[in-house]
């Protein structure tokens, strides 16, 4: 089981953080599994491409289905880096 206090750490960084930091919680989240889905989806919404880019490659690592409708509208961003992580993600193939 994660631990679920370290995973609410992560998911307050990723909403309220600055850039960077909301960048590196969505990395770390993508490593702590499904629980973390939820605020990763909402994160695919974000104005920082950076964090969007790293939500897009964590639920792709997670692998939990329930998150490829979102990820496949954000497949349509307009930051090529955004989209070029769901095109070479296994979630999408």
């Amino acid at each position: 089981m994660k631990n679920t206090s370290k995973v609410d750490e992560f998911i307050d960084e990723l909403k309220h953080g600055g850039q960077f930091a909301r960048g590196n919680a969505a990395y770390v989240l993508g490593k702590m599994g499904e629980q973390a889905a939820p605020a990763l989806i909402d994160a695919l919404n974000s104005e920082h491409i950076e964090v969007r880019r790293y939500a897009s490659y964590a639920l792709d690592r997670i692998g939990d289905s329930t998150a490829v409708p979102a990820l496949k509208k954000a497949s349509c961003d307009a930051h090529r880096g955004v989209a070029e992580v769901l095109r070479n993600g296994r979630l999408m193939r």
